[in-house]
This record gives C-alpha cells, sequence and structure tokens, in this order.
C-alpha cells in the first residue's frame, strides 16, 4: 500500500521523543575549548544529540563525524526559549569533546505546532534571532539548526523571511545554519528555491514514510519502492536547491514496531507503532529471524505473541546502500537520528568509516621526485599510489588501518620505507630523505631493478627482511630472482645479501654475482644469518652486472628467500693522504659498527633522519661507535677532522636493522 501521509495525525520521530521526555532546566554557560581545524571525514557526517542520551556522548567515534546537532532548545510563541534542557552549561563536556576532534556542534531549535511557529515568524522573527545566536554562542556552539515542524503552507513565505533574517544574524557571529525539513515537502511549504543559499546545510529527514500512526506496516526509510522513498527525495531537493552542495540526507537509527493484523509486508496496523533503538532492534532480530525486503531495501523481523508483531529499522546493509546512494549524488552528507542509538554495536561506526572516514599522511620527501605506494595491511592491497615531486607530499587513506609505504625515486637514489604505520586521524612523518647512491647502492625485492621469473609469493611472516617483506619460492620448476644495479658507477663493491631465516629454509641456495669479468656462484645456508647483511665478497662491478638467486636446491621442499641486495663501495670513507695515514670512515652493518681513523683530534657525530643529534664523540686514532642498542632505523654518521692537506668531512649512512 502507497503511503499517504496525512499531515494532521503526522508525527516526526524528532517531536515525538521530545514530548515522551521530561524537560531540564537552563544551566549556567561554562567555558569551552576552542574547535581544532581538523575533522576525518571527507564527507558532513550529522548527529544528532537527544538530551536524554545523558553522558554517552563519551562513547561516540569523534572521528566520523563532523557535526553533533546537540537536541534541543524549544521556542516559544513570543521568541523566547522556553524549554532549555541543560543548556548551555550542562553540555560543555560535550561541547568540548567534538571541539577537542574538529568536529563542530550545532545548538537545535524546536517548535512543533504551526501556530506557534505563525506567531514567532510574524512578530517575532529579529527578537528570536537574537535570542537564538546568544543561546548557540552561550554554549560554544558552532551553529544553529532548526527544527521547526512544520509552518503553514501559508506562511511559507513568512518563514523565508524568518529564516532570511536568521541567517543574516548567524553569518555576523560566525555560526553556521542548518534547516530540518521533511522527506516529503508538502505543498511546498518550505521555498527550497530560495531557503538553499541562505543555509549551510538541508537535513533531509529521511525516515517517517512509515511513522508510528502508519495504517498498514512499512519501512521507515524505503531506499527504493512505494511513490516516496529516500532516493526520491534526494532528487527532489536537490532539484530544487539548485545542485546537491546544500543537501543531507538523514537516516535512522531507530525502527518502529507494530502489532499488526498479519504477519505480512503492509498488513493492517492494529495499534500506534512503539520506536525502537537500533541496537534494541538488532537484538531482537536475532532472536526472532531477520528478514530483507527487496522492493524497499531494508530489513524487518515479525513474531507471534497473542497478536502478530512487526518490526522494521535499517541496518548496517541497508544504511551501506544508503551512504553509497549519498556518495553517487554526491550531496553534502548524510545524518543520523540518533547518535547512542546503536549503545555498543560497533557496525554502524564501520560503515560510516568505510564510506566517509579520510586520514592524510603528510610527509615532507626529497631531494628527487618519487613514486609512493601505500598498502594497507593485512592484505597488502595497494590503496594509493601517486609520483609526487621534491619537497610536502600528502598520503590519502580511507580506512583506520596499518598501512606500509614505499617512496622510489630514479635509479640513482636508494628505496625509503615506512612500514606498519598505525593510522587513526591525520597523521605527520616527518621527512623522508633518499639517499643517492654513489656509495651504497640497495635493491629491494619492490624495487624495478629486481626481476623475478617463474613464481614468487610476497610475505612479511618472518621478521628481519628489508623493506616492507620479502619474496620466497620452493624447489623445483626453475625460478630466479635477479638484482640488476643498472645506474651503479664502475669500482670495487662489497656484496651484502639479505634474506630471512627458519628451519624450512633450503641450505644449499645458490647465489651467483656476475662481475666485470667473469662470475662467482656462492652457496648460501638460509637458515641461519637472516635478518641482517650477508657479506658474500668485494667484487669489481659496472652496469649490466648482477646478483642472481635461484631456486636450484637439493630439497625441494624448502624454501628460498628473496629479499635485498646491497652493494657498498670498497673504498667509502677513505680519503687519499698519499701513502700516509689519513681519515677513513665505514660502517658495518652486520655488527652495527662505524669505524673511524684520524691521526689527529676528529669529532664523529651520529644523527636521526629528522636532523636529530643521537650522539656525539670526540677521538684520535682508531675509534669504534656501536649502534646495536638504537632503534631500527636509519643513521647518519658525519666525521670532522684534519689531515695533512687540511680539513675534511666525511659522512656514512648507517641502517640498523
Amino acid at each position: 500500500m502507497e503511503i499517504l501521509l496525512a499531515l494532521l495525525s503526522f508525527e516526526s520521530i524528532h517531536q515525538a521523543q521530545f514530548a515522551e521526555h521530561e524537560p531540564l532546566p537552563y544551566i549556567v554557560p561554562r567555558p569551552t575549548i576552542s574547535l581544532i581545524d581538523r575533522h576525518q571525514v571527507d564527507r558532513t557526517v550529522y548527529g544528532f544529540y537527544p538530551y536524554w542520551m545523558g553522558t554517552a556522548y563519551r562513547k561516540l567515534d569523534y572521528d566520523l563525524l563532523s557535526h553533533v546537532a546537540w537536541f534541543a532548545v524549544s521556542v516559544n510563541s513570543t521568541g523566547n526559549i522556553g524549554t532549555w534542557n541543560n543548556w548551555p552549561g550542562g553540555w560543555a563536556e560535550l561541547v568540548d569533546s567534538a571541539h577537542a576532534h574538529g568536529v563542530k556542534v550545532h545548538m537545535t531549535a524546536t517548535c512543533f505546532d504551526a501556530a506557534t511557529i505563525r506567531s514567532i515568524i510574524t512578530s517575532y522573527k529579529a527578537y528570536c534571532s537574537h535570542v537564538l545566536v546568544e543561546a548557540a554562542l552561550s554554549g560554544g556552539a558552532d551553529g544553529i539548526n532548526i527544527d521547526f515542524e512544520f509552518p503553514y503552507s501559508a506562511d511559507s513565505l513568512l518563514f523565508l523571511d524568518f529564516m532570511r533574517v536568521l541567517s543574516d544574524s548567524c553569518r555576523a557571529r560566525g555560526l553556521e545554519l542548518c534547516l530540518c525539513v521533511g522527506a516529503v515537502n508538502w505543498n511546498e511549504r518550505f521555498l527550497v528555491d530560495r531557503l538553499a543559499a541562505l543555509l549551510d546545510g538541508i537535513f533531509i529527514m529521511g525516515y517517517g514514510y512509515f511513522w508510528s500512526g502508519s495504517p498498514t506496516t512499512g519501512p521507515v526509510s524505503p531506499l527504493v519502492g512505494y511513490t516516496y522513498n529516500v532516493t526520491n527525495s534526494i532528487a527532489y531537493y536537490v532539484n530544487y536547491a539548485g545542485g546537491p552542495e546544500k543537501i543531507i540526507i538523514g537516516l535512522p537509527y531507530y525502527g518502529y514496531k507494530w502489532r499488526a493484523k498479519g504477519q505480512n509486508p503492509g498488513d493492517s496496523t492494529l495499534a500506534t507503532g512503539t520506536a525502537i533503538t537500533y541496537t534494541n532492534a538488532k537484538d531482537e532480530s536475532e532472536t526472532y529471524g531477520l528478514i530483507w525486503h527487496s522492493y524497499s531495501q531494508t530489513p524487518w523481523y515479525r513474531y507471534y505473541s497473542s497478536d502478530w508483531y512487526q518490526t522494521w529499522f535499517d541496518n548496517d546493509s541497508s544504511l551501506d546502500l544508503k551512504y553509497d546512494l549519498a556518495i553517487e549524488r554526491n550531496i553534502q552528507g548524510v545524518g543520523i537520528w540518533a547518535l547512542g542509538y546503536d549503545g555498543d554495536k560497533p557496525e554502524l561506526w564501520n560503515e560510516l568509516e568505510e564510506h566517509f572516514f579520510i586520514a592524510r599522511i603528510n610527509v615532507m620527501v626529497g631531494p628527487d621526485s618519487c613514486l609512493i605506494t601505500c598498502w594497507v595491511n593485512p592484505s597488502d592491497s595497494v590503496v594509493w599510489q601517486k609520483r609526487v615531486a621534491p619537497g610536502p607530499a600528502q598520503v590519502i587513506v580511507r580506512r583506520r588501518a596499518t598501512y606500509d609505504l614505499a617512496f622510489q625515486s630514479s635509479p640513482g637514489y636508494n628505496s625509503a620505507f615506512l612500514e606498519n604505520l598505525s593510522i587513526r586521524r591525520d597523521t605527520s612523518v616527518g621527512s623522508i630523505a633518499l639517499h643517492g647512491r654513489d656509495t651504497e647502492y640497495i635493491i629491494d625485492d619492490l624495487d624495478p631493478e629486481c626481476f623475478f621469473s617463474g613464481a614468487w609469493t610476497a610475505s612479511e611472516q618472518i621478521a628481519g627482511y628489508w623493506g616492507l617483506g620479502y619474496r620466497w619460492t620452493r624447489g623445483g620448476a626453475p625460478r630466479s630472482a635477479l638484482f640488476i644495479p643498472e645506474a651503479i658507477n664502475p669500482g670495487a663493491y662489497r656484496v651484502f645479501l639479505r634474506y630471512t631465516s627458519a628451519p624450512n629454509r633450503a641450505t644449499d641456495v645458490p647465489v651467483r654475482v656476475h662481475y666485470i669479468g667473469g662470475d662467482t656462484l656462492i652457496i648460501v645456508d638460509q637458515t641461519t644469518g637472516g635478518g641482517d647483511w650477508l657479506y658474500l665478497g668485494t667484487f669489481d662491478l659496472a652496469p649490466g652486472c648482477y646478483l642472481q638467486v635461484t631456486n636450484n636446491i637439493s630439497d625441494t621442499t624448502r624454501v628460498v628467500i628473496a629479499d635485498a641486495v646491497c652493494f657498498t663501495r670498497d673504498d667509502v670513507g677513505i680519503v687519499d693522504d698519499g701513502g700516509k695515514p689519513g681519515l677513513l670512515l665505514s660502517y658495518d652493518p652486520r655488527t652495527k659498527t662505524l669505524f673511524a681513523e684520524s691521526p689527529y683530534l676528529a669529532v664523529l657525530s651520529l644523527y636521526d633522519v629528522s636532523g636529530r643529534l643521537i650522539r656525539s664523540e670526540r677521538f684520535s686514532g682508531k675509534f669504534a661507535m656501536g649502534l646495536a642498542d638504537l632503534s631500527k632505523g636509519v643513521y647518519f654518521a658525519v666525521m670532522a677532522g684534519r689531515y695533512v692537506k687540511g680539513k675534511r668531512i666525511l659522512r656514512a649512512k648507517c641502517a640498523v636493522r
């Protein structure tokens, strides 16, 4: 049966529940903290918080909201506030909690009588505007929500004039202004085409299509089906508002339970329906069995107890579809009646996170441009990838999760990595310095200079790998990993291999180093020595040389690991002094030790990637600085000293793993 709303009998959930609860007094204002300039959703998520919910606001997930509309003061026929419900001072903690998360607070002002509304907008519009603005500001609010249900259709121009006065007052004092409108704009009582310019948001109460007094059972918020539904409501208001920018579709965290004539959708109701919160409806549906109503794309359930009872509500599945619609139509956002009605259940918050959460990972990269790739754990799927210029960059992620990031530049620079970065909100990770490969040339399994033939599986199960993980395969059909230092400068290099160890690893992994003038085959036992750089020898290398790992092992059930290769200039840190003792600085990643030598007094200083001094020592002669006690990461050593030709500064990069 189609929904035919009879306005004389219709009572919205806002009005009904406001009338059910005892009013509370005025409480004098208390200081509130300022709004921080940050929130974690990419559209408006506008949740009403009714005063009867008490301190449940302490459990709200503010990172998934943009606005909290505290509900509500009531306005009387002379434009004064008749019922304060502990505003403003009683809600300072709510305002502070929201502001600390970058969430704006609106004070809702209600009036649920057309004659009273007529009195306000006819004789007291300027005075009422002044009262509401001062009341909102006294509580630290950032805006006002007008929930006047509903003016006479004959008063549409008077209501427009009232909203114009209130809009001017709000804008003069830095307040936002939002208006609640019905799912259906009966008799065009709201002149939406003219109101839109006065408002920051038009909140469609996208519920009550079937209400407590409905003659038949049916969905509170049908996505589709029937003459009136959420899809049609959005289309109507977008059309009359001149676009989607101001439209917020409010959605229900509640339902209605009716005593019904039968067990089928659309059966006649035998009594006025009772509102039921989501948390209670969810619990009952698990007892009686949830039913999906395909025609409206909403859930419901039924049971028999002397009579048939039907309960219709929205859950995560139906809200998921409605959130998809909001994104598809590109409206300003979505709304909630009412926050706290989901109790401690997480699934409705999860839907908001999946659709609207956004976090920005701020990073400074340089000195070269680079490709930033971001993976989400544990699926290891790429969620963001972009080539950025040197300087500040921003990675966008859309889930509160743990992420891995790779920063890959031209062949002249080593890649950099950030692993297991836990993101719940905007995060700054400081500077990522891309280091040149003139003295240390590292190729990771993720780098474009690493080539795999055959089937290799990515993993990060065993710790001790370089970068963000490693690849593994078993013996059998020939497979290989080829590490080719395409941009290497000709010279003598110490060559190191990185892998992870475990009892299932092969003990006879063939590693071939192709260097200038020949090849060397080295057999590596990968059951031991993992998680560090294994020294393979010193070789003369140039472009065209490579290191190859193959699976040509004796026990084909065992595992071969390909992770990373490091080529370090054999003469790094050595200063020629005409055959006499000079300055030397080198780093041994296996022992995590810096070795320095100077015939005169010198200073050896160690810095982290942000430039913070970690330690500094004066010495002469030979000196060793151990780094094994430091946290894993990359550090930079700077040695300043004298030698016979004058002053000299040496630098070395130190990777502690």
